[in-house]
C-alpha cells in the first residue's frame, strides 16, 4: 500500500469513526447542548490533561462528547492549550508503534484499507 492509498483509508476511517461518535453523542440527548463555550473548553482542557498525565487509564468519555458537540457548533476544541499534552500523548503512541512488529503493522493497514472499502460500497 502506498502513502497516498494509506492517507486516503485512514481519513476516510477517521472521518467516518467522528460521524459515528457525533450520532451516538445525539442519540444520548446531547448533554453539552446548553453547555457555554468556556465551560465546555475548561471541562475538555480538564479531560486532556488528565488522559495525557495518565494514558495508561484511557480516554474519559466525555471528552468524545465534548468534542461531538464542538463539531455540532461547528467550532474546534482548544487545541493550542493542551499543545504539549498532546506532543506527550504523540510520542507515546508512536513509541507503541515502534515496538510493534511487521506483521502487526500489516493487519492494521489491512485493517483500514478493508474499513475504507467496506465504507465506499456503502456510499455508492
Amino acid at each position: 500500500m502506498n502513502n497516498q492509498d494509506m492517507k486516503a483509508a485512514l481519513d476516510s476511517w477517521i472521518a467516518n469513526a467522528q460521524m459515528q461518535l457525533v450520532q451516538n453523542y445525539v442519540s444520548r440527548g446531547r448533554r453539552y447542548e446548553h453547555t457555554p463555550q468556556e465551560a465546555l473548553a475548561r471541562d475538555w482542557v480538564d479531560l486532556m490533561r488528565a488522559w495525557a498525565a495518565a494514558p495508561e487509564n484511557g480516554q474519559d468519555p466525555k471528552r468524545r462528547d465534548i468534542e461531538a458537540e464542538y463539531s455540532l457548533r461547528g467550532l474546534q476544541p482548544p487545541h493550542d492549550l493542551v499543545r504539549a499534552e498532546m506532543d506527550a500523548l504523540a510520542r507515546g503512541a508512536a513509541a507503541l508503534i515502534q515496538q510493534m512488529d511487521a506483521v502487526a503493522g500489516k493487519e492494521i493497514d489491512s485493517m483500514i484499507l478493508n474499513k475504507s472499502s467496506e465504507e465506499k460500497k456503502r456510499a455508492n
